[in-house]
């Protein structure tokens, strides 16, 4: 009697935390964890085996280590299963991306999920109750997919599957997503966009990028393609609304007053890119975090003539970026800023 008395107890604790501990379903972008670079929501006609044909498909080859074409061609009979809900970019790395793909499921991934598995290898482990699996397709694609309720994510990365079950359970944050998830948008993590950016450039340019995007919050840009052609341009338009907490001087310039372009002209027609800005300089030196030219220790030790040239320039300043050219290996970029008063610079 006593023996039938504690394991019931036992079996009444265990219900009783199994009960707790399990977690309510939740909407599919409690799955993108909050140290996301950009969300995708495609349109209601793309999927994931017709990603590719989709204008920024290139994009995502580019600046992801992952492969679109390559999970397009997975196998077609599971992904027509699944239903694309968002592509997560997460940076894995230092150096790279991954893609997280989210998607609604119509089968429990039991069902097929075995026939991917690997003979004598560990092809599953388990990460706060919920299983991740290790798939490798017979072109050779090794994909790690976790189902939780409806929604089944995979990624190349078991680091960002692990990520995207942490954020849906609730363990760690998840990304801001300023409105609804509608298809269609870019959503752009604007506050953690330094450590997308630091991915390419050199460790000791890293820390003068650090919280560059600090004063501002998730933005949402919706995009839309000028034709049906690969070649065909996207537009993206939307607003990047600011918080209350002190701003880098990347947003103080990006949320100036706004007035006419005016530097739009000084843009060379070669250039890979190029922004224009609104700042007024600064009358005093500040030090720069990395290495210091000639022209920055004089002026540093000059403050006097370095606050005489400042007064002497506008708000306007723009910056453009080239591609590498002839014997140049790196890329160059160039600096102007409109003038105020030329005779005084003269």
């Amino acid at each position: 009697m006593q023996r039938a008395l504690t394991l019931l107890i036992t079996t009444f604790i265990f219900s009783f935390l199994w009960a707790c501990s399990s977690v309510s379903e939740q909407p599919w972008t409690s799955m993108v964890p909050a140290e996301s670079s950009f969300l995708i929501i495609p349109k209601e006609n793309v999927s994931i085996t017709n990603i590719s044909d989709t204008r920024y498909a290139s994009i995502l080859e580019d600046i992801t280590a992952s492969s679109s074409q390559q999970i397009a061609s997975f196998d077609p009979e599971v992904l027509s299963t699944l239903s694309l809900k968002g592509i997560v970019i997460f940076p894995s790395r230092s150096t790279e991306s991954e893609l997280i793909w989210i998607t609604s499921a119509n089968a429990p991934i039991d069902t097929w999920v075995q026939k991917f598995y690997k003979p004598l290898s560990q092809n599953y482990y388990t990460i706060k109750g919920n299983t991740i699996h290790k798939l490798e397709a017979k072109n050779g694609t090794v994909l790690y997919a976790s189902q939780v309720h409806d929604w089944l994510v995979f990624s190349s990365s078991s680091l960002a599957v692990e990520s995207s079950i942490r954020s849906y359970l609730g363990l760690t944050s998840t990304m801001e997503i300023p409105t609804d998830a509608s298809p269609g948008q870019l959503i752009m993590n604007t506050p953690n966009l330094d450590d997308w950016v630091e991915q390419f450039l050199n460790v000791n340019l890293r820390p003068s990028v650090t919280k560059s995007f600090s004063g501002s919050k998730s933005a949402s840009l919706l995009f839309t393609s000028a034709g049906d052609s690969l070649n065909s341009p996207v537009n993206l338009a939307g607003k990047i609304t600011l918080s209350d907490t002190s701003r880098s001087t990347l947003i103080h310039a990006l949320s100036s007053k706004n007035a006419p372009i005016e530097l739009d002209r000084f843009i060379a027609s070669n250039a890979a890119a190029f922004a224009l800005f609104r700042l007024p300089p600064k009358t005093i030196p500040k030090k720069p975090l990395t290495r210091l030219t000639d022209l920055d220790r004089f002026l540093l030790d000059s403050n006097i003539e370095y606050s005489e040239i400042a007064t002497t320039l506008d708000a306007p300043f723009a910056v453009e970026t080239f591609s590498e050219s002839g014997l140049v290996s790196n890329g160059e970029y160039l600096f102007m800023r409109k003038l105020r008063d030329v005779r005084a610079f003269r």
